[in-house]
């Protein structure tokens, strides 16, 4: 009988040092240009799986934190990451600075023969480089386009290969080669092999451009 309240003493002590060692942070992201609160702003402690997120006025807590970890993490899109030293005697005030954020900067050559960043063409850019292409080991060019976004190929044998784009086929899609029409028109409705004349090898960038220029 006096072995079980010993042990049931024990655990309660244990239990009361966990207790003890567990501490609240709460604080506040905000941004530093406008001074307003940062929604959903990541906060974590470095090393460690524990992670908050910032409501609507960028407020913060964390129930578990623990004393061996005392550095942390703020995160947010759009701004430059922040490492604090985090005191459990006062309330966190985090600020962080917006940073500029660039989608994607892969340089095409629209239909409209100029260059732009691929961020600012109206339409929606599929750009596969010189490299991507090596790395699908693609023995025509038609097969290097499988797979992409909003493409779906037509292959019934090695030597054809047609690119369907959203629902366009055959001569309803536009072939240019360096800004140079390959086909019109009066080519072949349907699938066809026009596009499989062109050797992967030689190619340098393959863009395809899904929306009212296209058609």
């Amino acid at each position: 009988m006096y072995k079980y309240k010993s042990l049931i003493i024990l655990f309660l002590i244990l239990g009361n040092q966990q207790i003890l060692r567990a501490q609240v942070v709460k604080g506040t992201v905000t941004d530093a240009t406008t001074g307003k609160g940062i929604e959903s702003a990541h906060i974590q402690f470095k090393n460690t799986s524990w992670v908050a997120v910032s409501d609507k006025q960028g407020k913060f807590v964390i129930t578990d934190f623990q004393d061996s970890s005392r550095v942390v993490r703020i995160t947010s899109i759009g701004y430059t990451p922040k490492d604090v030293v985090c005191e459990s005697s006062h309330e966190l005030q985090v600020l962080l600075e917006p940073s500029s954020l660039l989608l994607n900067n892969a340089v095409v050559v629209t239909a409209q023969r100029s260059e732009q960043i691929s961020f600012d063409v109206m339409q929606s850019v599929t750009n596969l480089s010189q490299q991507e292409i090596a790395n699908k080991q693609s023995r025509s060019t038609p097969e290097a386009l499988m797979g992409e976004a909003g493409i779906w190929v037509q292959k019934t044998n090695h030597g054809s290969g047609s690119p369907i784009i959203r629902g366009l086929v055959g001569n309803q899609v536009l072939l240019m080669i360096d800004g140079i029409r390959m086909n019109n028109a009066t080519y072949r409705y349907g699938p066809n092999q026009y596009l499989s004349t062109i050797d992967p090898g030689l190619v340098s960038s393959v863009e395809t451009i899904r929306g009212s220029g296209s058609v």
